[in-house]
């Protein structure tokens, strides 16, 4: 948060734009970098030292190959867009990809053993690291290469870190160490991140393409700073429930208890940020941005409407992959991907808030299928699902309608309306959780299960 708001104010929605313009395109190579490979390290209930230093190999190559054919793309780019400077742009991104592939192996090691708070650190050392050579680039008046200096800083700085913690040097590559199971595992993985990523980044490259770079930028930049902190809290959550509910797969019960409890929990949490997001929209933009990015507050407000089932939604992929349905999950994403993309080329011509607006109608939409389809084909079924959502939605809702309405009454200092908007939304919340029967008592039971989780972890 802190580094979108120093940039916001260093840099315009054009530079953003720009820099998102490359990031749209060579984003899905992304999918491929790791080829689902650090997911096959985590899942597998038993692994070989051979196994590990054979995917790492594969990982590297991957990394190299990604990285020549970004540069190979440059000037592809650069024509689609119409916009000759986005050549440069494109050849420096890429040696992200050949850093990533360094670094994959090392991390997903430490994630099959738990070591998250060593993942944390080295996470926020590299984000440091990447904002004081972004800012000082930005404050010298690089312009949007400051974006560019801190992707690569920071890919540098967590591949430095990664092995340097680890201290795992990987062997050389063995034929026949069994991994063929792990790259079906991977394929799969990989295969429906990418179908994912063009869903949710066609946008980008519709606006983009349609109307312009500082169009795209209040876009890029609303959808950022909207999803940031839940991806705080979803990504650390998907790394720990996934090694997780993969050791429960034996017992469905332990299993399905494991997943309501984890998930309700996070619905609880995001679902608070997203309704203030939605409720105190312009008063957000402002604080963090600036008042020059005004015209990203309608945006703002209209994604916060699609995120409400995110979470809930996000987690059915812990179940495809934990159970070992990744290839359900695949086919998922073949059908949702079509409607996706219609709804974002429904609402070009009004600009990007046109598209905001496709994107919220498309995701509500298509959560209720995608609940039944992950109930028949994982451990969980649909009232697993409705238990999630029996609390945590109407709360949700209370939250964002009272500190719409509260923002609404108001006039005065932006800090002022989040404290009062937040404060009327707490109490409200408060009083829904004392009155509404049961509600109390699902989060007592919600937190209970935590507790117990995580001391069994300890353990």
């Amino acid at each position: 948060m802190l580094v979108i708001s120093v940039l916001g104010r260093l840099l315009t929605p054009a530079d953003f734009g720009l820099v998102a313009m490359v990031t749209a395109i060579t984003g899905f190579a992304a999918m491929f970098k790791d080829a689902g490979l650090a997911m096959a390290t985590i899942q597998r209930k038993h692994i070989t030292r051979e196994q590990v230093s054979t995917l790492f190999w594969l990982n590297v190559t991957l990394g190299l190959i990604l990285t020549l054919l970004i540069i190979a793309a440059a000037p592809g780019i650069s024509y689609l867009y119409g916009e000759p400077r986005l050549t440069m742009v494109a050849i420096a991104v890429a040696g992200t990809f050949l850093l990533s592939g360094l670094s994959i192996q090392h991390q997903a090691l430490l994630k099959r053993q738990m070591e998250f708070k060593t993942l944390a650190l080295l996470e926020v050392i590299s984000i440091a690291v990447g904002t004081v050579a972004a800012i000082i680039s930005a404050a010298l008046g690089a312009g949007y290469w400051a974006l560019v200096v801190q992707s690569l800083t920071m890919n540098l700085m967590i591949m430095i870190s990664s092995w340097a913690v680890v201290r795992w040097i990987p062997g050389r590559p063995v034929r026949g160490s069994g991994v063929r199971a792990m790259l079906k595992l991977g394929y799969n993985v990989s295969f429906t991140r990418f179908i994912n990523y063009w869903a949710g980044n066609s946008d980008n490259i519709m606006i983009g393409m349609y109307w312009n770079a500082a169009a795209l930028g209040l876009y890029s930049s609303a959808y950022k700073l909207l999803t940031l902190p839940l991806i705080q809290i979803m990504g650390p959550m998907a790394n720990v429930m996934v090694p997780v509910l993969s050791r429960r797969q034996d017992d469905i019960l332990q299993y399905r208890q494991t997943y309501i409890a984890s998930t309700r929990a996070l619905c609880y949490l995001t679902g608070l940020i997203t309704a203030l997001c939605f409720g105190l929209a312009y008063q957000i933009v402002y604080l963090v941005l600036g008042d020059q990015w005004g015209d990203a507050v309608p945006i703002f407000r209209c994604l916060a409407l699609g995120m409400i089932a995110g979470p809930l939604s996000n987690s059915c992929g812990w179940l495809f992959i934990s159970s070992d349905k990744s290839g359900y999950h695949v086919r998922w994403e073949l059908f949702a991907t079509p409607i996706r993309v219609a709804a974002f080329a429904a609402g070009l011509p009004w600009g990007p808030i046109g598209v905001a607006w496709g994107y919220s109608i498309s995701t509500l939409l298509l959560r209720p299928p995608l609940f039944y389809y992950a109930s028949k084909n994982t451990p969980c079924n649909l009232k697993d699902f409705a238990s999630v959502l029996h609390h945590t939605l109407p709360l949700t809702l209370i939250i964002g309608a009272a500190s719409y309405l509260t923002q609404a009454m108001l006039a005065t200092n932006p800090f002022l309306v989040i404290v009062s908007g937040t404060a009327v939304a707490g109490i409200s919340a408060g009083l829904y959780i004392v009155l509404m029967p049961g509600a109390f008592e699902d989060i007592k039971q919600t937190m209970s299960a935590i507790k117990h989780l995580r001391s069994n972890q300890k353990r």
